[in-house]
């Protein structure tokens, strides 16, 4: 069965054994709601790792009513494939970026604007401020119920498998996989790359086949989907960083007791705040398994990358499609951008 058909067959509802493993599973017949929550991250993974221990703290705290199953890798689709299903109703809940949501709230997107901050803290007080609560908003009228709390996959750098990246310079006419998102391949463009839009899914065997020859991944997924693998360098540019939100299906969130709504954004809201942390903490340590594992790491010039976006016109284009408050916004959370 192609993976394509694998997913297809996940979200229609029947789940294959394959699966299996890797999914909470308890008697169905003792919770009153059995609920779907699908990621596209390994079962190891912070994100991976978090959402199962907040599944088990709910199901606790409901006294079993309410049984979150989760699906990492995946399994019931790639982010951009589901943000249908979850409107819909197919899932209830499923985990998405912020330049994901972008395509059906373009304010989500704003976040991910190259540069726009220059370390974690900054990023994390942003989005716990004034410029997360507008895009919490904004989602919010695209159809899904975001939960408050962003979680953190780390800023994103650049791993090929041709060539080490020091400056922009080095990015023109690179065959790069990014996100499917109008914003992604704006900011490769105006670098200089050749980018290619693609669902994280498919990013090992482009790779693999060389399709592709870079892609820009946080440090923990070339650790934890095995892109060491299949690429030779990691030049670490922290050009870009973007939030993940859990979101929830409208009409699925609504049959839940409202008590019960208070624990599940309870326990999800906190474990995004630990996986931070968990992230935060691991990602010197994951450098040295990557060149551990073979892996070249260089530190860019990232000066140079922020420079060829401002010649480019890349922050002036996007000032122009972002509401001027979300745009305000993230220039008083960034300290400026143009």
């Amino acid at each position: 069965m192609s993976a394509t058909s694998r997913r297809r067959f996940l979200i229609s509802g029947s789940i294959s054994a394959i699966a299996a493993p890797f999914i909470l599973t308890r008697n169905a017949s003792a919770a009153d709601f059995t609920y779907k929550l699908g990621h596209d991250y390994s079962v190891d993974h912070p994100n991976g790792t978090r959402t199962v221990e907040a599944a088990q703290k709910i199901r606790e705290r409901t006294s079993g009513r309410l049984d979150i199953q989760i699906f990492p890798n995946s399994q019931l689709g790639s982010g951009t494939e589901m943000l249908t299903p979850v409107r819909s109703g197919g899932v209830e809940f499923f985990m998405f970026t912020s330049v994901q949501l972008g395509n059906i709230a373009p304010g989500a997107a704003v976040s991910g604007i190259g540069f726009a901050f220059p370390e974690y803290d900054r990023a994390w007080k942003a989005m716990d401020g004034a410029l997360g609560a507008r895009m919490h908003a904004d989602i919010a009228k695209a159809g899904v119920v975001p939960m408050r709390n962003v979680w953190e996959i780390g800023f994103r750098n650049v791993s090929t498998n041709i060539k080490a990246i020091n400056t922009a310079a080095d990015l023109a006419g690179l065959k790069i996989r990014v996100a499917v998102s109008p914003l992604y391949v704006s900011l490769w463009k105006a670098l200089g790359a050749a980018p290619t839009s693609m669902n994280f899914a498919e990013l090992y065997s482009a790779l693999q086949t060389k399709l592709v020859n870079g892609a820009d991944v946080p440090i923990n997924v070339m650790l934890t989907q095995n892109l060491f693998e299949v690429t030779n360098y990691l030049s670490l540019t922290n050009h870009m960083w973007d939030g993940v939100w859990i979101v929830a299906n409208p009409a699925a969130w609504q049959r839940l007791p409202e008590s019960m709504r208070e624990i599940v954004e309870e326990e999800f809201n906190a474990a995004a705040l630990r996986g931070r942390q968990d992230i935060l903490k691991s990602e010197s340590n994951d450098v040295e398994t990557l060149k551990s594992k073979g892996l070249k790491i260089n530190k860019a010039d990232a000066s140079t990358f922020r420079t060829k976006l401002q010649q480019a016109g890349f922050y002036k284009e996007w000032k122009s499609k972002f509401n001027p408050e979300l745009w305000k916004a993230l220039e008083d959370a960034a300290g400026g951008l143009t």
